[in-house]
């Protein structure tokens, strides 16, 4: 005996959304190269699936989040000299190695000619700890949403022929 769903048709029945928001006669699909571009840029894996406003939100207020902790602490809170639970959420954020490759590129400028650099240390006090958390915590939030992008069934996916025999199975009804 078949189980009754809450919408009041028979538990099963094509169409009916199984536990990962997909219709039941859709496979399971993992979106690799969606979790790829989630941890290059935050949003851009859902942008790929079709989910456009979610990508959209995503990448303001991650990205946001990590730039303001660069804002705060500066350049130098991406340390990878720095104990590994703040330089682990870091790494969760493609830009990470952006700013990386800045800080080589202004330490080696600034040995060439002299002058200070605007990379040079880790800053101090409570200005450096936020910037680390701010910034880790990013990269924590996109970790999220890499787990999200990977098992999401975006809107960019063709289901297949679930509408058909929905409405085939409402008609012998």
């Amino acid at each position: 005996m078949r189980g009754v769903n809450a919408t009041g048709g028979a538990a099963g029945d094509p169409g009916e959304p199984d536990g990962r928001g997909a219709p039941a006669g859709v496979p399971a699909r993992w979106h690799l190269t969606a979790a790829l571009g989630t941890w290059l840029l935050p949003g851009l894996g859902h942008w790929m699936i079709g989910e456009r406003a979610r990508g959209a939100i995503l990448a303001v207020t991650i990205g946001s989040l990590y730039v303001l902790g660069l804002l705060i602490g500066g350049i130098g809170v991406i340390d990878r000299a720095a104990p590994l639970p703040g330089f682990f959420g870091q790494m969760l954020i493609g830009p990470t190695f952006v700013v990386l490759w800045a800080q080589e590129r202004l330490w080696s400028w600034s040995a060439i000619d002299g002058t200070p650099s605007l990379a040079e240390g880790m800053p101090i006090g409570v200005m450096g700890e936020q910037g680390v958390l701010y910034t880790s915590i990013a990269g924590l939030l996109n970790l999220l949403c890499i787990i999200d992008v990977i098992y999401r069934v975006g809107r960019g996916g063709s289901p297949g022929p679930v509408g058909e025999a929905a409405s085939a199975s409402e008609a012998g009804a």
